[in-house]
């Protein structure tokens, strides 16, 4: 359970982060410090 747990708190932390890097690359500010 511990596991799997830590599991899905390391794909809803990085699927966050994605969807932050996403919506600002659709909007086209400050694309290179985000990637950076």
């Amino acid at each position: 359970m511990l596991g799997l747990g830590t599991g899905l708190a390391l794909i809803v932390a990085i699927g966050a982060q994605n969807a932050f890097v996403l919506r600002q690359g659709i909007r086209g500010e400050h694309v290179a410090i985000v990637v950076a």
